[in-house]
């Protein structure tokens, strides 16, 4: 082989080996740009991650509120329930009481005075009712 001929050979050598390179400069540089796309992408996560914690600490207190406000309805429940029961206890107790008193004494009332007497006691008792049931509400 000649002087000419070898220096031809390494010259097209160089000319693959120098194609070769910008190849890899082309491949790296969309490399370069994916990475560069990958960290954007992973920037709009952290945000929508930092979006996240902040309706999820909005969804913790709106749900610490409404605990709290169910908490006071079950009280005012309970308080309205024993209220109630007690007052409806009470009007039976009338009512029972009213009764009793008009069997031991039907030999001596009639009829009317009976009906009238048990028709207090139950206007009586729906007062007593209506005004218990005005306290709790």
């Amino acid at each position: 082989m000649t002087e000419k001929e070898l220096l031809e050979l390494v010259v097209k050598r160089l000319d693959k080996i120098d194609i070769s390179i910008n190849g890899m400069q082309g491949e790296i540089t969309g490399l370069k740009n994916d990475v560069s796309g990958l960290k954007n992408d992973v920037s709009g996560l952290k945000n929508d991650v930092s979006g996240l914690k902040n309706d999820v600490s909005g969804l913790k207190d709106e749900m610490a509120d409404l605990k709290s406000r169910v908490g006071k309805l079950e009280e005012a429940q309970l308080r309205t329930d024993a209220t109630l029961e007690n007052t409806v206890n009470r009007c039976i107790e009338i009512m029972y009481e009213g009764y009793s008193l008009n069997s031991e004494r039907l030999d001596r009332f009639d009829v009317d005075m009976i009906k009238h007497n048990s028709d207090i006691a139950v206007a009586i008792a729906k007062d007593a009712y209506d005004v218990a049931v005005k306290k709790a509400g």
